[in-house]
Formats: structure tokens, C-alpha cells, sequence
């Protein structure tokens, strides 16, 4: 049976929405939602394009500010600029787009015309559970053990997601997104108390929450872009930050998220730097792409802004694009490192296992097979100049490059999530005693799986085979 929220919007509409024009009076508005019994009200211009929409959440907030007045327009108390999704759109997609913006309600449209208003309740009732608790426990959160309860929430949430059957590139999409809130959270808490005033920095995700890609088992890789106040030195500035950024690294450890083993955290000095420090950072790297350069380029070229000053993010990473695009020689070097990773397949296609001692007779399902698909992307985006960090949306952007059809790039696609697929369920098990999260023993697979396992493989050998033919020359 195919999973409910796969269901396009245009099927969870029912009755045609309830609507006013911007001149209505409130008391018009509600007696409207009252007689077709809904949660809100879409505010139209006269030609019926959609320019506002009023809630039951507004209702109680005017209710508790003392702010009600029957006789005043519902263009005063109205939210503009709904959002809005195509009636194509899948349940996922409003659902993502509500965690992401803290909203319940979703315009419906199809081709530029209102069908209808989905709400979150609406959503939720396909025997999904809602994540409206799970967002309000971080938004509430006021202290370590709030931000842990809402944490452990996220867990839950992620792991009866999986459960349910959510595809990977839902799922981890939906991951990222609460773990962005709960960063944000904890960003939040923590600035005020450490003395910031007048500088501008941002926070970024950087390896796979940069990418939008975290499993249930990621440890934190993260940093901060800076801009240095007049009168003041870098270092400076820095020592304002870095306590700011240590606090933060403990708080996401004790919500879950274990320090990285490699020191890529803000509380780092080498990972807060000011603008200019980056470009001259990320300059070194492409020039002189020695062994460790690679390695960083690996977690540092997939960066995202979380909080903070998103625009010194967007900033660097238009400087970045231009710098990248066309130089053969860092691209080509970056390929010949990622060539190095062997996918666990036979001559023949028959599975490779290794391993020692818990781990032994298995496949390493990120080394051996995401990461293959992971770094092939990241390296055709950068020679394309995709400005994306997520995988999907890289190997989408750059098949001119690949050279391969629209159809290809899907199947590749669908391999990586797959592979990621694979990986959440091993970690939702929990794996064999002792086992490596990331490493799965195909022994242990049903013969579908094996399968799939090994068409997943194929399809990143061959994402791997077409990067050696473009940059082994």
C-alpha cells in the first residue's frame, strides 16, 4: 500500500476555501470560518489571487493581546504572502514546508488559482504523527534540559518516521530540517549571554547537515563566518565568538549530537574565521589541494547557513562558485582522491565484504557507497557552478555535465537514497552487537535487499567509473 503522504495535495482537497476580500470585516471573517467549521480563512484580491490568510492561531493571539475588534478589517490582523504549493505537491512536502516555517496551514494552487487550504491537522490525520509537538518542545525550550527533551523528541519522531516506511530522502530531509530548529534554538539561548553586540557572523552546518543528509548516528561538524567591526582585529572578534561557539558545541552534545572526533567545530579556532579568512582559506585549498586540503574540502565545501547573518554564507559561497568553476586542475584532484574509494563489488558483482573482529563480513554503507555518490556530486556541482549542497540536487543540476539523460541521474539518485535508506534502518536496529552503525552484513539482508544492495552499488560504481573517465586524462 502506498504510504499516505505520497498522496498529492490536490487529493486531500475537499471543499473549495473559505475566502474574503482584504476590505471584510474581521466578525465576517469568523462568522465564515464558524459556518463551514475551518481553521482559517484565505484573504483574495478581487481577481482571486491569494494575498493573506487568517487562523485560529491568530484568533487566540488577538484574543490575548486585547487586540479583537469585530468592525476592523481582516486585512489588518492578516498574515501576508501565504505559502503556497502546486496541487502536484505531496503531503511530504507541505508537511516539510510547515516544520521548516512554523506554520499549520498550506495554500493549494493549480496554475496560479486557489484549489484549497491543507492543514496541518488535515495532514496529520493520514495516520502520521504530528510534528507540532515536536517543534513547540524546541520552540519552548529554555535550558539544557528542555533542549534535551526536545532532542530525544526528534529521535522519536525520525525513528517512528522510519518505521511508517518515510523514504530516505524524505526522511533525512525531515531530520535536518528539526535538527536545524534545535541549532537554531541553542544559537538563540546561547548569543545573549556572551557579549556579541555589533558583530555579524553566521552559524554554518557543514559534511552531511550541511548537505541536508544526517542519519540518526552524526556527530557535529560545524563553524562560524564572521565580519570584523571597524576598530576591531580578527582575533579580536574571535575571542568574543569562541566562548559563544564552545557553549553551543556542548549544548548539541548533550542533546545528542557527539563532539567531532576531528575538532571541525566552531569552538575551533581554525573554524571560526571572518569572511576574509575563509577566502583565503578556501583560496590555499585550491591552489595547493595537498592530502589535507582534500579531506576538508570534503566537509567544508558543504556549507549552510543555520543562523545567524545568512548573507555572509551567500556571500561566500557566490565567491566560492566563481573561484572553483573551471579549474580543472583542483577538480581534478579532488576526483583522483575520491577514485580512491573502492565500491564492494566482484568482477563479476558479486558483494565485497571486510571488516575486522564485529565487523567482519561487511560493507561500510557510507565509505563504500554514499560517499562515493557524495563526493562525484559535490565535484560536478562545483565544476558546473551548482550553488546546492544537497546530493540529489547536485547530481540534478549538473547531468549536462555527467552527460548522462535525465533518467540516468534519477536511477543514481534513487541508488544513493537507497544506500541511505539502508544505512537509517541499520542504525534504527541498532546492528549486530558491537557492529560499526554504518556497516551492514549481507549476509543478513532478505534476498530483496541483497538486491537492491547491489544495484545501489552498481549505480555509485558507475557514477564513479563515468568521474574517471572525465578526470583520469
Amino acid at each position: 500500500m502506498q504510504d499516505p503522504l505520497l498522496e498529492p495535495l490536490g487529493s486531500l482537497v475537499v471543499r473549495p476555501p473559505v475566502t474574503c476580500r482584504s476590505d471584510a470585516a474581521l466578525g465576517e471573517a469568523l462568522e465564515e470560518m464558524r459556518r463551514a467549521n475551518v481553521g482559517s480563512v484565505v484573504i483574495t484580491t478581487p481577481d482571486g489571487a491569494p494575498e493573506g490568510i487568517f487562523t485560529e492561531r491568530d484568533l487566540l493571539r488577538l484574543a490575548a493581546e486585547g487586540e479583537l475588534d469585530a468592525a476592523a478589517p481582516i486585512e489588518r490582523f492578516m498574515t501576508r504572502n501565504p505559502i503556497g504549493l502546486a496541487d502536484s505537491a505531496s503531503a511530504y512536502d507541505a508537511a516539510l514546508v510547515m516544520a521548516r516555517h512554523g506554520i499549520r496551514h498550506v495554500l493549494v494552487m493549480s496554475r496560479g488559482e486557489l484549489k484549497g487550504v491543507v492543514s496541518e491537522r488535515s495532514l496529520f490525520a493520514l495516520q502520521w504523527r504530528s510534528l507540532r509537538h515536536v517543534i513547540h518542545a524546541v520552540q519552548v525550550a529554555e535550558d539544557l534540559p528542555g533542549l534535551k527533551r526536545a532532542a530525544l523528541g526528534i529521535g522519536e519522531l525520525a525513528h517512528s518516521m522510519l518505521a511508517q516506511g518515510i523514504d530516505a530522502e524524505h526522511l533525512t530531509q525531515f531530520i535536518s530540517v528539526l535538527n536545524d530548529r534545535l541549532a537554531q534554538r541553542i544559537v538563540a539561548i546561547e548569543a545573549p549571554r556572551h557579549g556579541l553586540a555589533g558583530l555579524a557572523w553566521c552559524w554554518l552546518a557543514l559534511g552531511s547537515e550541511g548537505r541536508q543528509e544526517q542519519t540518526l548516528s552524526t556527530d557535529q561538524d560545524n563553524a562560524i563566518a564572521f565580519e570584523t567591526p571597524s576598530g576591531e582585529s580578527d582575533e579580536e572578534a574571535r575571542a568574543r565568538l569562541l566562548p559563544f561557539a564552545r557553549a553551543v558545541n556542548r549544548a548539541l552534545d548533550a542533546c545528542g549530537f557527539p563532539l567531532c572526533p576531528g575538532d571541525i567545530m566552531a569552538g575551533n579556532p581554525e573554524c571560526t574565521l571572518s569572511a576574509r579568512e575563509w577566502r583565503e582559506r578556501f583560496s590555499g585549498w585550491v591552489r595547493n589541494p595537498a592530502p589535507e586540503a582534500l579531506l576538508k574540502a570534503s566537509i567544508f565545501f558543504d556549507f549552510r547557513a543555520i543562523a545567524g547573518d545568512v548573507a555572509l554564507a551567500d556571500g561566500l559561497r557566490g565567491w566560492l562558485r566563481d573561484l572553483v568553476k573551471g579549474d580543472e586542475r583542483f577538480l581534478k584532484t579532488l576526483a583522483l582522491n575520491a577514485l580512491e574509494s573502492s565500491v564492494p563489488l566482484g568482477f563479476f558483482g558479486t558483494l565485497v565484504t571486510g571488516g575486522e573482529g564485529a565487523d567482519a563480513g561487511t560493507i561500510d554503507l557510507k565509505t563504500q557507497g554514499t560517499r562515493v555518490i557524495t563526493d562525484a556530486a559535490r565535484i560536478y556541482a562545483l565544476g558546473s557552478g551548482v550553488d546546492t549542497t544537497h546530493t540529489a540536487a547536485r547530481l540534478r543540476g549538473a547531468s549536462e555535465a555527467l552527460g548522462m539523460s535525465g533518467s540516468e541521474v534519477e536511477a543514481i539518485v534513487e541508488a544513493f537514497h537507497h544506500l541511505l535508506l539502508l544505512r537509517l534502518r541499520n542504525q534504527l536496529d541498532g546492528g549486530a552487537a558491537g557492529r560499526a552503525p554504518n556497516r551492514v552484513a549481507p549476509r543478513e539482508l532478505n534476498e530483496f535487499d541483497r538486491r537492491m544492495l547491489k544495484e545501489s552499488l552498481r549505480q555509485a560504481r558507475r557514477v564513479q567509473q563515468r568521474l574517471a573517465l572525465d578526470y583520469r586524462r
